[in-house]
This record gives structure tokens, sequence and C-alpha cells, in this order.
């Protein structure tokens, strides 16, 4: 029973801290393997098997009055790594807006990113009416037919423009107020980076979760 309780709670905190690296990895890889395993049903599915099976344990600890102390422990501690993790959003958001940071950072500098916010906005900005979107999750729906050559062309250019990590034939490229986004979206989270447009202070909106890079330009998670 003792050593059956001491596996179930290792074993929890192991899970626990594999699910939370999830969200690293979901930045950094852009694949949809990494998307899957955000989902947090695995973990709940696995949580549930560990907690019947130290529940298990505890009626028979009951039963035969031994190890009850290290039965409470145990449950204690499994329920305290089984729902913390599941409460953690700030923290996911953190991680994976480091994981996008580490992930860019590796192939382009803070120049490269302003200089692709800058030129991507004066080519297909639309200057009759402001449409927002310049692509949305890899789709030309908002963007005039004339200029969606002009899009191929920054796609071979920038290639973090076709990463699919959620399914799409690429991300979300948004231009709002003095700022362009791009970003990927799954079943429950959206995340990317912002790129002040004029240089200033980029402010994230409430709700976000981000970590900056400098001033005008951070990642972010919401």
């Amino acid at each position: 029973m003792k050593q059956i309780a001491i596996f179930c709670l290792v074993l929890q905190i192991i899970l626990s801290g594999i699910y939370c690296a999830t969200f690293f990895w979901l930045g950094y890889s852009e694949t949809l393997a990494a998307i899957y395993a955000t989902n947090p049903l695995w973990f709940l599915g696995c949580g549930m098997i560990l907690f019947f099976v130290l529940l298990a344990q505890m009626i028979r600890s009951l039963m035969r009055t031994r190890y009850r102390l290290w039965m409470k422990t145990a449950i204690i501690g499994f329920f305290a790594f089984f729902l913390i993790p599941l409460g953690l959003r700030p923290a996911h958001g953190l991680l994976l807006a480091w994981g996008i940071k580490h992930r860019i950072m590796q192939d382009y500098s803070l120049d490269d990113l302003r200089r692709f916010a800058r030129d991507i906005n004066d080519a297909l900005q639309d200057k009759d009416y402001d449409h927002g979107y310049y692509c949305y999750k890899g789709s030309f729906m908002f963007l005039p037919i004339e200029q969606q050559p002009v899009y191929d062309q920054f796609r071979q250019k920038y290639p973090f423009l076709k990463w699919n990590g959620d399914g799409s034939p690429g991300p979300s490229v948004y231009h709002h107020g003095d700022a362009l986004s791009v970003y990927w979206a799954g079943r429950y989270v959206e995340w990317g980076f912002s790129v002040g447009l004029d240089g200033g202070d980029n402010v994230p909106p409430d709700g976000v979760y981000y970590v900056r890079a400098s001033d005008d330009i951070y990642f972010y998670m919401e």
C-alpha cells in the first residue's frame, strides 16, 4: 500500500510537470501534436485513474489500520498536484509566450520583426477602408485579389507565415490601431506576437498573458 501510494504521487507530479511543459512546447514547435498535448482531457483522465488507485489503497489502509498517515499525505499531495496545474492559466500563458518568443528570436532579430510589420502593413493596407485582417488562418478571405501575390512573397521571405501549428495553412495577420499582430489559434487559446508600427509603447489588451521583447514587441497568449 505504501509503495503504491508513493508511486501514484510521484507519477502525478511527473504528469503535472509534463502538462505544464506542453504549453512551452506548443509555442516553440507550432505542431498539431502540441495542440493536442495542451488539451486537459488527457491530464484529467490520467489523474482520475490514479485517484481511484489511491482511493482503493486508502480503503485498504483504513480496514487494516496501517499506513494511514502515508495515505492521507499521498491523497493531499495528489490533489495539490492535480488541481494546481489546471488552475495555472497565467503560468500556461507565460510558458507559451516564452516558447514562441524563443522560436522566433532564434531566426529573427527585433529589427527584423519591426521591418516585417512595417513592410507588410505598407504593402497590403487598403487605403480606402480599414479591413483589419490581411490574412485569416492562412486564407485570403479579407484580402483583395490583387494583393494576394504580394502576401505570397512575404510567405517566402518569412517562413513563420507558413507555420500551421493550429491546423490551418498559416497564422492570422491582423492590423489593429498602431500595431500588427501575427497569431495562431487553437480550440482553447490564441498565441502569437504583436509589433508596434509607430515605434512607441505597444500596450497589450487586458486579459493577455505576455512576455516583452522590447517596448514595441511582445509575445502573448490569450
